[in-house]
């Protein structure tokens, strides 16, 4: 449950977690946070000991790799193998997910994946190494002798985005899409308001979906989102916001008074 659930070592300590395992079995007894945190450990080297003899047997690899932040702002460098077994299946390990807090050159990420290599003793066997078309990860695979793969998500982002920004019209309705669910998501009245009438008109209490830049399907859920309620947010956005994007005659009807 603690590595499922991704739970804290603590909730063996909470009052209603003991009272939860009591109620179950009254003679078990929890172990404390820190024999916790040591099956865990134990567990974990069991389980990769495991996979490194199955990966280690595997004849090719090919990797993936990406950089992603925490909430706390914190760098990590996450790389995946994947290949086929001896019984002729697709399979996927996780490597390692690795704290990075040095600069992301590419000097720097091609010394962490070689280690992982290393370690995993795949050196020699890797075929590719797909990433986004991130400069220092190109560059990365180039140290390494890789064969560099562009992930086909982030160009299909690319091709959507840069479509839509040759588009004037939608850019514009993108622009102004963006505008107003921020005004919904800043705005505790603006969000009351919403529900408010959501209820009144019995529709379900959807919230608005802010747009991600390096996804372009969260585009299309944003404006698809928008689009829904239409006849709520013209009626809305007229007593929540001061600043209001216009609306030109060839504009979705969705925009109307906002």
């Amino acid at each position: 449950m603690i590595v499922m659930d991704a739970q804290p070592f603590s909730i063996v300590e909470d009052k209603g977690f003991k009272a939860f395992v009591n109620l179950l079995d009254p003679s078990y007894i929890i172990p404390n946070r820190k024999a916790l945190r040591t099956m865990v450990e134990e567990k974990y080297k069991a389980k990769k000991e495991k996979a490194l003899d199955v990966v280690s047997r595997a004849s090719a690899v090919s990797l993936t790799a990406d950089m992603w932040t925490s909430i706390n702002m914190d760098a990590y460098l996450a790389v995946t193998s994947h290949f086929i077994t001896e019984e002729v299946e697709l399979a996927s390990v996780v490597l390692g997910v690795l704290k990075f807090p040095q600069t992301h050159t590419a000097a720097h990420l091609a010394e962490a994946k070689n280690l992982l290599m290393e370690e995993w003793g795949i050196k020699g066997k890797v075929t590719g190494l797909v990433t986004d078309c991130a400069p220092n990860m190109v560059a990365c695979a180039n140290i390494l002798l890789l064969r560099h793969i562009m992930c086909f998500a982030h160009m299909l982002n690319l091709v959507v985005k840069k479509s839509l920004a040759q588009t004037p019209e939608l850019e514009d309705i993108r622009s102004k899409g963006r505008r107003i669910v921020g005004l919904f998501k800043s705005s505790t009245t603006a969000k009351e308001k919403l529900s408010e009438m959501q209820r009144q008109l019995a529709r379900p209490e959807h919230k608005l979906i802010q747009e991600v830049e390096t996804r372009w399907n969260s585009t299309f859920n944003m404006l698809e989102r928008l689009f829904n309620p239409c006849s709520i947010l013209g009626t809305l956005t007229l007593g929540v916001g001061s600043s209001r994007p216009t609306r030109q005659s060839s504009e979705p009807f969705f925009f109307n008074d906002l």
